[in-house]
């Protein structure tokens, strides 16, 4: 008999549950991963074994779903990445929507400068530049009490007398110990926090003056409280947000101006921008001698004056999604790109700059993430 028939046979009667690649829990209560059933050895010596009431039982149990002619099953799993999901997945390391995510809601239309509490999770890289000299030369992002994104570039192939040693958050107006607007409101002072450890992408490197796998992580000495003012961004895991078709749409950006080598804002600030398709942008960097890749990179801007000159090298760029807590449909913020490099006219119009694509490292981020 055909095996795929055969497979469909003996699961099409069980429940749908869970979604290619999601995490999911065995019949024998052990961390599993929803994969084509070709591709797990227990699985298939069961269903070319003669099996037993109770070993069919485990196969109809072990049914996630029936996607695309293929049966999807809960097969178990050892690895580090799988077991890291699942703690991710019940909060044990990542925040889920609702405990991060969180803005403010209807300020995003129009103008540059940001509110007090908007965009809690962007963060400033502090410098030690020698000789008593310190200075803030790059962004990141908050993903959980421990841990900031950033771009591989903002760590590595600095100038040889710079060390990355600190983060700052909190921040809004850079030239205020404690930030107020013009109403009243307050926000507490900015918390620094040393660097304890900084993790570069294996793949990192620069061709033609560009960054390609441009992603760190940067792990933080001491554990950060949440506050009104400081909030972590939340991750695309969420199916919904992975398979969502985000060209031609709008996404954000957010942070003081800065780069390697331009000046920064005194205010935090925000810009929307358009996210190009993959054509358009592998053209325009094509004519320039700089090689755009689909899956790792993501082109958004263009427009003259704005771009991420309204962020920082290093900083995030965020789209709303709709997600559901407590049975409760809200739109939370989730990072879909972290600031890479663009021409060097910031904002040149017509040319996007260009972002690492979030979704594409999520494994990587998991495995390097500790509690």
């Amino acid at each position: 008999m055909n095996l795929n028939l055969f497979i469909f046979l003996i699961l099409f009667f069980a429940l749908d549950a869970y979604a290619l690649n999601e995490t999911c829990t065995t019949p024998n209560n052990e961390v599993g991963i929803c994969i084509n059933a070709r591709n797990c050895p227990q699985i298939i010596d069961l269903l070319l074994s003669n099996r037993t009431q109770e070993q069919s039982e485990f196969l109809k149990n072990s049914f996630c779903r029936y996607e695309d002619n293929q049966a999807l099953v809960c097969c178990k799993s050892n690895t580090t990445t799988v077991n890291k999901i699942n703690n991710a997945t019940s909060n044990a390391l990542l925040p889920q929507p609702g405990e991060c995510g969180l803005n403010i809601e209807d300020r995003i239309v129009g103008g540059n400068k940001t509110q007090l509490d908007e965009f809690t999770w962007t963060a400033r890289l502090l410098y030690d530049k020698s000789n008593g000299r310190f200075g803030y030369h790059c962004g990141g992002v908050l993903i959980n009490e421990k841990y900031v994104l950033t771009a591989a570039h903002c760590c590595k192939n600095l100038p040889s007398t710079w060390q990355l040693i600190g983060v700052r958050l909190g921040e809004w107006d850079t030239k205020s110990d404690i930030d107020c607007e013009d109403d009243g409101d307050c926000a507490p002072a900015a918390l620094d926090i040393d660097i304890a450890k900084i993790t570069i992408h294996e793949d990192y490197h620069q061709e033609n003056g560009a960054d390609y796998n441009d992603l760190a992580l940067l792990r933080l000495r001491t554990p950060i409280e949440y506050s009104p003012f400081v909030k972590p961004i939340c991750l695309p895991f969420k199916n919904f947000v992975k398979e969502q078709q985000i060209e031609g749409t709008t996404a954000t950006v957010a942070g003081w101006g800065q780069t390697e080598n331009s000046t920064s804002s005194q205010f935090k600030l925000k810009a929307n921008l358009n996210i190009s398709t993959f054509d358009n942008c592998f053209k325009k960097f094509k004519d320039v001698g700089v090689r755009i890749e689909q899956n790792t990179q993501i082109c958004a801007g263009g427009v003259k004056g704005v771009d991420s000159c309204r962020g920082d090298s290093g900083g995030p760029l965020v789209k709303v999604f709709p997600a559901a807590k407590n049975n409760v449909t809200t739109n939370y913020w989730f990072l879909v790109g972290i600031v890479s490099f663009g021409l060097q006219d910031c904002g040149t119009e017509g040319t996007p700059g260009v972002y690492t694509n979030v979704s594409n490292f999520l494994d990587w981020i998991l495995e390097n993430v500790e509690p």
